[in-house]
C-alpha cells in the first residue's frame, strides 16, 4: 500500500538528515565516509534484488547500490520507490564483463534484450548497510 516502508539491512546509525544522491556525490565520494541518502529507486536486479540503481539529476555515471558483504535484498519490484540508505559511496571502473553482467540482470523477465556495453564503464557504486523503503505507488 502506498505510505508503507519496510526496512532492510542493518538498522541506519548515522544522526541527521539524509542528503540527495547529488549532494552526497559531491560530499561523500571516495571519503570512506558512511553517508545517508535519499532518493527514488530506478532500476532493481530482476534475478534476485541484490543491487539496485538510483537515478540523479546532472549526474554523468549511473548510481549502483549494493548490499555490504550481501547481507541483505530488497523486493524486485521496489523499481520508482521512495529509498533512504546508508553506506560508502565511491567512484569505481567496471569491467565490460561486469557492466554487461549488471545490464543482462536488470533485463531479465522484461522482454527487452539487454543493452551491449563496450568497454570499461565508469560508474559510482554505494556499499550500504542498511536500506527503508516506503511505497510511493
Amino acid at each position: 500500500a502506498v505510505g508503507e516502508s519496510a526496512h532492510f539491512g542493518a538498522p541506519f546509525s548515522l544522526p541527521g538528515e539524509a542528503v540527495s544522491l547529488e549532494a552526497a556525490i559531491n560530499e561523500c565520494v571516495g571519503t570512506g565516509t558512511p553517508c545517508q541518502v535519499e532518493g527514488t529507486i530506478a532500476t532493481v536486479c530482476q534475478r534476485t534484488g541484490c543491487w539496485f540503481t538510483m537515478a540523479a539529476d546532472g549526474i554523468d555515471f549511473p548510481v549502483r547500490i549494493r548490499m555490504l558483504d550481501y547481507g541483505f535484498f530488497v523486493p524486485r519490484d521496489a523499481m520508482g520507490q521512495h529509498v533512504v540508505l546508508e553506506g560508502e559511496l565511491s567512484l569505481i571502473e567496471l569491467s565490460q564483463d561486469m557492466a554487461q553482467h549488471y545490464l543482462d540482470d536488470a533485463a531479465v523477465g522484461t522482454g527487452q534484450p539487454a543493452e551491449q556495453v563496450d568497454g570499461p564503464q565508469q560508474q559510482y557504486q554505494f556499499m550500504i548497510s542498511g536500506a527503508q523503503i516506503t511505497r510511493v505507488n
